[in-house]
């Protein structure tokens, strides 16, 4: 969930050519759907899946990181450097990004508007 990252991270992320995949989520939760709506006004294409098991940052062709969901609320996580992993994870990212669904910007953008 985009609400669980700490304002620092998120205002770095318009900043760059960036693509998030989130979990689908309640459009009744007018925060959070302020928060998307202004990662889209920034240029930040957001796409949608049932469940999000994993968190996967790709920064470049040098770093990536996998935070994972473990047994009783624990995440792991590995930064990688070696561009083997790297274009593995931006592989199965790709995937994910391909059969996710669009969001409708519209829907986002109207009850975000609307609710002002």
């Amino acid at each position: 969930s985009l609400s669980v990252l700490s304002d620092r991270f998120l205002s770095h992320v318009p900043t760059s050519y960036s693509r998030v995949i989130i979990d689908e989520f309640d459009t009744s939760d007018m925060s959070y759907m302020f928060l998307i709506s202004s990662l889209l006004k920034q240029g930040v294409h957001i796409k949608t899946v049932p469940k999000v098991h994993t968190v996967n940052l790709i920064t470049d062709d040098s770093h990536a990181m996998i935070i994972s969901e473990g047994q009783n609320d624990v995440e792991y996580g590995a930064i990688y450097d070696d561009r083997n992993s790297i274009s593995n994870i931006r592989a199965s990212f790709e995937k994910t990004w391909n059969i996710a669904s669009n969001l409708d910007e519209n829907i986002i953008m109207g009850s975000v508007g609307g609710s002002a």
